[in-house]
């Protein structure tokens, strides 16, 4: 179930990014953010009770990816999604072009994977995908002077 909350934002980003012109992909966008903020409350209800924990791949121990979510992670999971949720809304009729939601949805990607993980490689990797995604932000505009 956790990775998901990974899986989604980045095929939301990739779907963006290979589709412009279609006018519905803004639409989905929304409507996946909204299921991730529903898939998100559920899971700090699930959270309450005890910790969630995902091995993707079916591999345990050390070699495979652990998700694990306490409460925790389930606040600032819910959180990102709240966020990314009323910053996809903000921007729905604005004319930003496809590498913006690109950008957009691939930083919330890595950041719900960063919360959702117990490893430091992976911490390691996700935080380092997290500040090149938000030095290209910063870059972005390059009419106005970035804040």
């Amino acid at each position: 179930m956790l990775i998901y909350f990974v899986l989604v934002p980045i095929l939301i980003a990739v779907s963006l990014f290979l589709f412009p012109e279609f006018k519905a992909g803004k639409v989905l966008a929304a409507l996946a953010q909204a299921a991730l903020l529903m898939a998100s409350l559920h899971l700090f209800a699930l959270s309450r009770a005890g910790d969630v924990i995902t091995h993707a791949g079916n591999y345990g121990g050390f070699l495979g990816i652990t998700l694990w979510a306490d409460t925790l992670s389930a606040v600032f999971v819910m959180l990102t999604v709240f966020i990314f949720l009323i910053v996809t809304l903000y921007n729905f009729h604005a004319r930003s072009n496809r590498l913006y939601w690109f950008l957009m949805f691939t930083l919330e990607g890595a950041l719900l994977g960063l919360f959702l993980t117990r490893d430091l490689f992976n911490i390691f990797v996700l935080a380092e995908v997290s500040s090149v995604v938000a030095a290209v932000f910063l870059m972005y505009n390059r009419k106005h002077r970035a804040m």
